[in-house]
């Protein structure tokens, strides 16, 4: 049986944090500026409207394989270091990760969305990517929605308006 949260739970028991204005105004601009100096794009997968991603540091291959790897570049290295330390500076229950042994972000996909695309719903497994997951949205607002997923990708009509979306 899957764990669900309840409705208004703290999600930080479930080892989850949502963290509005994370980045500041000159920060966004500049992670936004160098995502814009990026000429190698591929088509996110399973966009058919123009959706497209770049990865990172580790490449996986089939079956979650390594098939290589290279430091992160600059910018993504500081994004994952004030992450780390916005983590390790807070208490967590103690099922969660230890983010004092945390290693360094040796991974990070950005992907470009038009307006109204999805990432869709999917499961990170933590034994594939470690152990710490963590999402940054940039450029315009953006609606996370937690929950149970058949690993359709579909989003139930109304669902955005439910009380575990975390705008």
């Amino acid at each position: 049986a899957r764990l669900r949260p309840p409705v208004g739970a703290d999600l930080r028991l479930f080892c989850f944090e949502a963290q509005h204005e994370f980045l500041s105004l000159p920060e966004e601009a500049q992670l936004l500026a160098w995502c814009d100096s990026l000429d190698e794009w591929e088509p996110r997968v399973g966009s058919v409207d123009g959706g497209v991603r770049r990865c990172f540091g580790v490449t996986l291959g089939e079956s979650y394989r390594v098939l290589r790897s290279e430091p992160l570049p600059p910018v993504l290295a500081a994004l994952g270091e004030k992450v780390l330390a916005h983590v390790r500076g807070r208490p967590w229950p103690f099922a969660c990760l230890d983010p004092v042994e945390q290693p360094p972000f040796g991974q990070c996909y950005v992907q470009r969305y038009i307006g109204g695309q999805s990432l869709g719903f999917h499961f990170d497994h933590r034994r594939e990517y470690d152990e710490m997951i963590a999402g940054v949205s940039v450029g315009a607002p953006a609606t996370l929605l937690l929950g149970a997923t058949s690993g359709a990708g579909g989003v139930r009509e109304g669902a955005a308006r439910a009380p575990n979306v975390q705008r």
